[in-house]
């Protein structure tokens, strides 16, 4: 499904359903348990979730805010290629 990123529901459907998934849930447990990979991840995801933020407050180009999104398309396709 194609999505349409001059709608902000739509631009924002993967980093949602990332947040939402138990693959971050997980993480999170882990990383708040003392797992520094998870605490790493936890990190990483949250500063790709800054500059998000940025490029949107910032009214950045689609193509900018589409690259954002894809890495929390990417991130939820990795781990569910790798749990199933």
């Amino acid at each position: 499904m194609k999505q349409n990123y001059n709608n902000t529901p739509n631009k924002l459907f993967s980093v949602k359903r990332w947040f939402s998934s138990s693959y971050w849930a997980d993480i999170c447990d882990l990383g708040d348990n003392g797992c520094e990979i998870s605490s790493d991840m936890m990190v990483q995801v949250l500063d790709n979730m800054d500059n998000l933020m940025f490029h949107l407050q910032n009214n950045s180009g689609e193509e900018r805010i589409k690259f954002e999104t894809d890495k929390f398309d990417e991130l939820y396709h990795v781990f569910e290629a790798t749990t199933s």
